[in-house]
């Protein structure tokens, strides 16, 4: 969606890029934690009957599906499915 007049998407740009390289990287990690977290979230509402290693590998694929073939997304949801559950990987939604 592209809802933004250029003039201001322009001086968002430019506040962006005047920042220090550090303080840009940080930023987007950020950004990219949060639509993770959103969208494991927007999953969960639309599918609440399913245990979060579940909405975990929906999101995965979701992101991902189309650059493995289906035999490797059968194999990656079967490890996510395995190790999902493993109170080590349990911190990150």
């Amino acid at each position: 969606m592209q809802d933004t007049p250029d003039f201001i998407a322009q001086k968002q740009y430019e506040i962006f890029m005047s920042k220090p390289l550090e303080e840009r990287v940080l930023l987007n990690l950020d950004v990219s934690a949060w639509v993770w977290q959103m969208t494991f979230l927007r999953l969960k509402q639309a599918y609440p009957h399913l245990p979060d290693v579940e909405i975990r590998v929906l999101r995965f694929m979701e992101y991902y599906g189309k650059e493995f073939s289906t035999e490797q997304q059968t194999e990656i949801s079967e490890k996510m499915r395995t190790y999902g559950d493993d109170e080590r990987n349990t911190t990150a939604i």
